[in-house]
Protein backbone atom coordinates (compact mmCIF):
# COMPACT_ATOMS: atom_id res chain seq x y z
CA UNK A 1 0.00 0.00 0.00
CA UNK A 2 1.41 3.38 -1.01
CA UNK A 3 1.09 6.59 1.00
CA UNK A 4 0.35 9.92 -0.59
CA UNK A 5 2.51 12.52 1.24
CA UNK A 6 0.47 15.43 -0.07
CA UNK A 7 -2.84 13.90 1.07
CA UNK A 8 -1.41 13.07 4.48
CA UNK A 9 -0.12 16.65 4.87
CA UNK A 10 -3.57 18.01 4.01
CA UNK A 11 -5.21 15.68 6.55
CA UNK A 12 -2.68 16.74 9.22
CA UNK A 13 -3.31 20.43 8.47
CA UNK A 14 -7.08 19.95 8.72
CA UNK A 15 -6.64 18.15 12.05
CA UNK A 16 -4.56 21.07 13.41
CA UNK A 17 -7.17 23.60 12.25
CA UNK A 18 -9.98 21.63 13.91
CA UNK A 19 -7.96 21.42 17.15
CA UNK A 20 -7.24 25.17 17.12
CA UNK A 21 -10.91 25.90 16.44
CA UNK A 22 -11.92 23.70 19.38
CA UNK A 23 -9.39 25.33 21.68
CA UNK A 24 -10.57 28.82 20.68
CA UNK A 25 -14.15 27.86 21.54
CA UNK A 26 -13.20 26.72 25.07
CA UNK A 27 -12.87 29.79 27.30
CA UNK A 28 -10.08 29.93 29.83
CA UNK A 29 -11.26 29.40 33.40
CA UNK A 30 -9.91 31.23 36.42
CA UNK A 31 -9.60 30.14 40.02
CA UNK A 32 -10.95 33.12 41.99
CA UNK A 33 -10.66 31.61 45.45
CA UNK A 34 -8.54 33.44 48.02
CA UNK A 35 -4.81 32.77 47.94
CA UNK A 36 -3.17 35.32 50.22
CA UNK A 37 0.46 35.86 51.11
CA UNK A 38 1.09 36.00 54.89
CA UNK A 39 2.22 39.48 55.87
CA UNK A 40 0.33 41.16 53.04
CA UNK A 41 -1.46 44.39 53.95
CA UNK A 42 -4.79 45.34 52.42
CA UNK A 43 -7.67 47.81 52.67
CA UNK A 44 -11.30 46.86 52.18
CA UNK A 45 -14.14 49.38 51.98
CA UNK A 46 -17.79 48.63 51.49
CA UNK A 47 -20.96 50.67 51.32
CA UNK A 48 -24.50 49.69 52.25
CA UNK A 49 -27.70 51.51 51.30
CA UNK A 50 -31.05 50.57 52.83
CA UNK A 51 -34.55 51.85 52.11
CA UNK A 52 -36.94 51.01 54.96
CA UNK A 53 -40.73 51.43 54.96
CA UNK A 54 -42.36 51.37 58.42
CA UNK A 55 -46.03 51.30 59.31
CA UNK A 56 -46.55 53.97 61.97
CA UNK A 57 -50.16 54.33 63.07
CA UNK A 58 -51.44 53.38 59.63
CA UNK A 59 -49.06 55.59 57.65
CA UNK A 60 -45.99 54.50 55.69
CA UNK A 61 -42.83 56.22 56.91
CA UNK A 62 -39.77 55.93 54.70
CA UNK A 63 -36.22 55.98 56.06
CA UNK A 64 -33.07 55.83 53.96
CA UNK A 65 -29.84 54.59 55.50
CA UNK A 66 -26.28 54.72 54.19
CA UNK A 67 -23.28 53.07 55.85
CA UNK A 68 -19.62 53.08 54.89
CA UNK A 69 -17.00 50.91 56.60
CA UNK A 70 -13.26 50.99 55.89
CA UNK A 71 -11.06 48.24 57.28
CA UNK A 72 -7.28 47.93 57.29
CA UNK A 73 -5.97 44.41 57.58
CA UNK A 74 -3.05 42.05 57.58
CA UNK A 75 -2.86 38.43 56.41
CA UNK A 76 -1.64 36.58 59.48
CA UNK A 77 -1.42 33.10 57.98
CA UNK A 78 -2.74 30.70 55.34
CA UNK A 79 -2.53 26.97 55.87
CA UNK A 80 -4.28 24.96 53.18
CA UNK A 81 -7.89 26.09 53.06
CA UNK A 82 -7.72 28.09 56.32
CA UNK A 83 -6.83 31.80 56.26
CA UNK A 84 -6.40 34.02 59.32
CA UNK A 85 -6.87 37.78 58.88
CA UNK A 86 -6.37 40.64 61.31
CA UNK A 87 -8.77 43.52 60.55
CA UNK A 88 -9.12 46.96 62.11
CA UNK A 89 -12.06 49.33 61.59
CA UNK A 90 -10.34 52.60 60.60
CA UNK A 91 -13.25 54.76 59.50
CA UNK A 92 -17.04 54.68 59.17
CA UNK A 93 -19.96 56.87 58.14
CA UNK A 94 -23.65 56.49 58.91
CA UNK A 95 -26.31 58.68 57.30
CA UNK A 96 -30.07 58.57 57.95
CA UNK A 97 -32.73 60.61 56.13
CA UNK A 98 -36.49 60.65 56.63
CA UNK A 99 -39.49 62.81 55.87
CA UNK A 100 -38.62 65.46 58.46
CA UNK A 101 -35.07 64.76 59.52
CA UNK A 102 -31.53 64.09 58.41
CA UNK A 103 -28.73 62.82 60.62
CA UNK A 104 -25.12 61.92 59.89
CA UNK A 105 -22.20 60.73 61.98
CA UNK A 106 -18.68 59.62 61.17
CA UNK A 107 -15.89 58.03 63.16
CA UNK A 108 -14.51 61.57 63.56
CA UNK A 109 -17.70 63.06 65.07
CA UNK A 110 -17.33 64.81 68.42
CA UNK A 111 -18.55 62.87 71.52
CA UNK A 112 -21.55 65.17 72.04
CA UNK A 113 -22.67 64.47 68.45
CA UNK A 114 -22.74 60.69 68.83
CA UNK A 115 -26.02 58.88 69.57
CA UNK A 116 -25.80 56.11 72.22
CA UNK A 117 -26.98 53.59 69.61
CA UNK A 118 -23.63 54.04 67.83
CA UNK A 119 -21.58 53.04 70.87
CA UNK A 120 -20.67 49.71 69.29
CA UNK A 121 -19.06 51.35 66.26
CA UNK A 122 -17.02 53.80 68.32
CA UNK A 123 -15.94 51.05 70.69
CA UNK A 124 -14.78 48.94 67.72
CA UNK A 125 -12.63 51.70 66.22
CA UNK A 126 -8.92 50.80 65.95
CA UNK A 127 -9.35 47.48 67.75
CA UNK A 128 -8.04 44.41 65.94
CA UNK A 129 -10.47 41.62 65.16
CA UNK A 130 -9.22 38.21 64.06
CA UNK A 131 -11.14 36.42 61.29
CA UNK A 132 -10.70 32.78 60.37
CA UNK A 133 -12.11 31.93 56.94
CA UNK A 134 -11.70 29.53 54.05
CA UNK A 135 -10.62 30.27 50.47
CA UNK A 136 -14.26 30.73 49.38
CA UNK A 137 -14.67 33.59 51.88
CA UNK A 138 -16.78 31.66 54.41
CA UNK A 139 -16.00 33.10 57.85
CA UNK A 140 -15.78 30.37 60.49
CA UNK A 141 -14.83 32.47 63.51
CA UNK A 142 -14.37 36.10 64.61
CA UNK A 143 -12.51 36.91 67.83
CA UNK A 144 -11.93 40.28 69.43
CA UNK A 145 -15.51 41.38 70.06
CA UNK A 146 -15.34 40.24 73.71
CA UNK A 147 -13.28 43.27 74.74
CA UNK A 148 -15.78 45.55 72.99
CA UNK A 149 -18.74 43.78 74.63
CA UNK A 150 -17.17 44.15 78.06
CA UNK A 151 -16.76 47.89 77.54
CA UNK A 152 -20.35 48.34 76.33
CA UNK A 153 -21.81 46.19 79.10
CA UNK A 154 -20.03 48.34 81.70
CA UNK A 155 -21.59 51.44 80.15
CA UNK A 156 -25.06 49.87 80.23
CA UNK A 157 -24.68 48.86 83.89
CA UNK A 158 -24.10 52.50 84.79
CA UNK A 159 -27.24 53.58 82.94
CA UNK A 160 -29.56 51.02 84.56
CA UNK A 161 -28.08 50.91 88.06
CA UNK A 162 -31.23 52.49 89.53
CA UNK A 163 -33.50 49.80 88.04
CA UNK A 164 -34.86 46.93 90.19
CA UNK A 165 -32.33 44.08 90.35
CA UNK A 166 -34.51 41.59 88.43
CA UNK A 167 -34.97 44.05 85.55
CA UNK A 168 -31.23 44.77 85.48
CA UNK A 169 -30.46 41.06 85.10
CA UNK A 170 -32.98 40.62 82.29
CA UNK A 171 -31.78 43.77 80.55
CA UNK A 172 -28.15 42.63 80.61
CA UNK A 173 -29.10 39.17 79.30
CA UNK A 174 -31.14 40.69 76.45
CA UNK A 175 -28.42 43.22 75.69
CA UNK A 176 -25.89 40.40 75.32
CA UNK A 177 -28.18 38.70 72.79
CA UNK A 178 -28.40 41.98 70.89
CA UNK A 179 -24.60 42.28 70.81
CA UNK A 180 -24.14 38.70 69.62
CA UNK A 181 -26.32 39.50 66.60
CA UNK A 182 -24.93 42.96 65.88
CA UNK A 183 -24.86 44.21 62.29
CA UNK A 184 -21.14 45.05 62.28
CA UNK A 185 -20.21 41.45 63.06
CA UNK A 186 -22.76 40.25 60.52
CA UNK A 187 -21.25 42.45 57.79
CA UNK A 188 -17.81 41.02 58.58
CA UNK A 189 -19.24 37.51 58.25
CA UNK A 190 -20.46 38.07 54.70
CA UNK A 191 -18.06 40.67 53.25
CA UNK A 192 -15.89 37.94 51.72
CA UNK A 193 -18.74 35.76 50.42
CA UNK A 194 -18.08 36.55 46.75
CA UNK A 195 -15.72 33.77 45.65
CA UNK A 196 -16.93 30.76 43.61
CA UNK A 197 -16.09 27.21 44.67
CA UNK A 198 -15.01 26.21 41.14
CA UNK A 199 -13.03 28.03 38.41
CA UNK A 200 -15.13 30.29 36.16
CA UNK A 201 -14.70 31.85 32.72
CA UNK A 202 -15.67 35.35 31.59
CA UNK A 203 -19.42 35.63 31.19
CA UNK A 204 -19.97 32.72 33.57
CA UNK A 205 -22.57 33.14 36.33
CA UNK A 206 -22.55 31.63 39.80
CA UNK A 207 -24.79 32.02 42.85
CA UNK A 208 -24.08 32.55 46.54
CA UNK A 209 -26.97 32.63 49.04
CA UNK A 210 -26.91 33.33 52.76
CA UNK A 211 -29.07 34.50 55.67
CA UNK A 212 -27.88 37.38 57.85
CA UNK A 213 -28.26 37.33 61.63
CA UNK A 214 -28.38 41.06 62.33
CA UNK A 215 -31.10 43.15 63.93
CA UNK A 216 -33.31 42.48 60.87
CA UNK A 217 -32.51 38.97 59.50
CA UNK A 218 -32.36 38.95 55.71
CA UNK A 219 -32.32 36.23 53.08
CA UNK A 220 -29.79 37.32 50.44
CA UNK A 221 -29.48 35.65 47.03
CA UNK A 222 -26.57 36.94 44.95
CA UNK A 223 -25.90 36.13 41.27
CA UNK A 224 -22.33 36.97 40.24
CA UNK A 225 -20.89 37.25 36.73
CA UNK A 226 -17.20 37.44 35.86
CA UNK A 227 -17.56 40.27 33.35
CA UNK A 228 -13.93 40.82 32.35
CA UNK A 229 -10.28 40.14 33.12
CA UNK A 230 -7.46 42.61 32.63
CA UNK A 231 -3.97 41.37 33.48
CA UNK A 232 -4.28 40.39 37.15
CA UNK A 233 -7.57 42.23 37.74
CA UNK A 234 -10.99 40.58 37.66
CA UNK A 235 -14.26 42.49 37.47
CA UNK A 236 -17.35 40.94 39.06
CA UNK A 237 -20.87 42.31 38.63
CA UNK A 238 -23.78 40.95 40.62
CA UNK A 239 -27.51 41.20 41.23
CA UNK A 240 -29.00 40.73 44.69
CA UNK A 241 -32.43 39.56 45.72
CA UNK A 242 -32.92 40.56 49.38
CA UNK A 243 -35.97 39.60 51.43
CA UNK A 244 -36.95 39.68 55.08
CA UNK A 245 -39.45 37.48 56.89
CA UNK A 246 -40.10 40.15 59.52
CA UNK A 247 -43.76 41.09 59.94
CA UNK A 248 -44.61 44.82 59.74
CA UNK A 249 -45.85 46.21 63.05
CA UNK A 250 -47.00 49.63 64.17
CA UNK A 251 -45.20 51.84 66.71
CA UNK A 252 -48.24 51.73 69.01
CA UNK A 253 -48.15 47.91 68.88
CA UNK A 254 -44.44 47.89 69.75
CA UNK A 255 -44.90 50.19 72.73
CA UNK A 256 -47.88 48.19 73.97
CA UNK A 257 -45.83 44.96 73.94
CA UNK A 258 -42.48 46.44 74.92
CA UNK A 259 -40.06 43.99 76.50
CA UNK A 260 -37.01 44.74 78.63
CA UNK A 261 -34.84 44.37 75.52
CA UNK A 262 -37.03 46.87 73.65
CA UNK A 263 -36.77 49.26 76.58
CA UNK A 264 -32.98 48.96 76.69
CA UNK A 265 -32.74 49.56 72.92
CA UNK A 266 -35.01 52.60 73.17
CA UNK A 267 -33.04 53.86 76.17
CA UNK A 268 -29.84 53.69 74.10
CA UNK A 269 -31.51 55.35 71.12
CA UNK A 270 -33.04 58.15 73.19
Amino acid sequence: MQCNPVLNSVKFLILILISLLFISCVKEQYDLTLNLEPGSIYTIEYRISNRIIQDIMGFDAETNEFFLYRFHGTVLSQEGNVIKLGVVLEYFEAHWTGANYEFKITSESEPDERPPAADLLYSALNKELILKLDRQGNVDEITGFEEIYTELTAQLKERIQTWPEEEQIRALEDFRKLLDGNDLQDHLNFTWRIYPENPVSTGKRYKIDYITKGVIPLTVKNTFTLSEKDDFNFKLVFDSDVKTDSEPVSYTHLRAHETVLDLVCRLLLE
